[in-house]
């Protein structure tokens, strides 16, 4: 089922700003802003899920704390072209409308393709298209058939461990510390769409 995926797209948008040369340093204004919509008016000015603002924000504590306004932001830095390639080449499939909302998972997704492209992240950068049958074997165990691996490098290491590190801030400092206890090294996002229609951690 293809299901908005709310914040849970926001790691395309930086992932996007890393490869073109943005740093975890670099810093973004956290403040009422109005984009272009889809009307192609300045009619789309998004808000924070609390309702605030932080003022100056380093792009970590910006993803960690999953804030709206610097992401709409970021993505329109960036370029939403950029913004789509960077998502479709880490295995995203279903339609992006090329708006300034995508930042915020506007888009619907299946979840497998959303655990494909964040799998990507993990991978170092390498995507493997996901596949259900491993081999097909006779009763006495010759293989018949088997599945042949399809890798694909959809972006540089450093990219991958770049983003994958900020996804950690999200659980050590941000959405998603109320897992930071758990006995794993985790790295990932939460999302959210309006009034928890849709409620994600990748």
């Amino acid at each position: 089922a293809e299901r908005q995926v709310g914040s849970a797209f926001k790691p395309f948008v930086f992932g996007a700003a890393i490869e073109a040369g943005f740093t975890p340093a670099d810093r973004l204004f956290d403040a009422p802003a109005v984009f272009i919509g889809f009307d192609g008016l300045p009619s789309y000015s998004p808000r924070n899920y609390y309702r605030r603002y932080s003022g100056i924000l380093t792009l970590p504590r910006a993803l960690e704390q999953s804030v709206n306004v610097p992401a709409v932001k970021l993505l329109d830095l960036v370029g939403v072209r950029r913004v789509v390639d960077f998502a479709r080449r880490s295995g995203v499939t279903s339609a992006l409308p090329p708006y300034p909302s995508l930042a915020l998972g506007s888009a619907d997704l299946i979840p497998m393709e959303l655990a494909s492209a964040y799998a990507a992240i993990a991978n170092q950068g390498i995507h493997f298209r996901p596949y259900f049958i491993e081999d097909a074997r006779r009763p006495d165990g010759r293989v018949v058939d088997r599945h042949e691996v399809e890798a694909t490098k959809v972006m540089e290491p450093a990219v991958a461990g770049v983003l994958t590190r900020m996804l950690e801030g999200v659980v050590d400092r941000g959405t998603a510390g109320k897992i930071a206890d758990l006995p794993i090294a985790i790295a990932g996002k939460t999302g959210t769409t309006n009034d928890y229609t849709d409620a994600w951690f990748v």
